[in-house]
């Protein structure tokens, strides 16, 4: 049965979703498993990310079930398209945009991303460099629905700065694991962005180190 958009992202935001169990957690996996369960489309193999740009008119599937939209100076991606993007590798990149955002910037659910070493879902801000456009889910149902009721709350702001209570670690990786690094009280954070509802991604501000601290380590 499929669920909202919020709903989905309340239960798999901070999560590392692998959908078809190969090649382990992937940025279209990401894609696949909002199309499953938001959509209720069952996926179809497109390919790498960047074939979703490529078959953009050639698939049917694609066609039948989405509206692609070229990048433009004014555009900015609403919640739930399908945002695609170029990347050095050539796979191309996916995610799912949140619907925040201008014309310098946007917010989207990503996986796999920025360093393709299978991070989870988590909410990205991005610019416009290396990207393409958007497939619109031409299905908005499950995307509009309850739009504020379930809409995820954060105790924290992106790009406000804060500072430690006591002691504390912070880690490399988004569910507190990886490598460890240890910092004083009162040392000053800026956030990112929001990994979870309970982890933000954080910068150090005296030594620029980027890592991920529970939310209610600092204040």
């Amino acid at each position: 049965m499929p669920i909202s958009m919020n709903k989905w992202v309340e239960k798999n935001l901070g999560k590392g979703i692998d959908y078809d169990g190969a090649y382990g957690v992937q940025c279209v996996d990401l894609a696949k498993h909002f199309i499953k369960n938001v959509l209720g489309i069952e996926p179809h193999s497109i390919g790498n990310a960047i074939e979703y740009y490529r078959k953009r008119e050639s698939s049917k599937y694609l066609t039948t079930n989405f509206k692609w939209i070229s990048n433009t100076p004014d555009f900015v991606p609403q919640k739930g398209d399908l945002c695609v993007f170029t990347s050095k590798s050539g796979n191309g990149h996916i995610s799912v945009a949140t619907g925040e955002g201008t014309t310098s910037y946007f917010y989207s659910y990503d996986q796999n991303y920025p360093s393709g070493k299978h991070e989870p879902m988590t909410k990205i801000k991005h610019t416009y460099a290396s990207f393409l456009g958007v497939l619109r889910p031409k299905n908005q149902k499950n995307i509009k629905t309850a739009a504020s009721a379930s809409k995820p709350s954060y105790k924290t702001e992106v790009g406000k700065t804060y500072r430690l209570k006591a002691k504390t670690t912070l880690y490399s990786k988004p569910n507190l694991s990886g490598t460890k690094y240890t910092y004083l009280a009162q040392t000053k954070l800026k956030v990112l962005s929001h990994a979870s509802a309970s982890v933000d991604k954080i910068k150090v501000i005296a030594t620029g180190r980027e890592a991920y601290c529970q939310i209610s380590k600092f204040s």
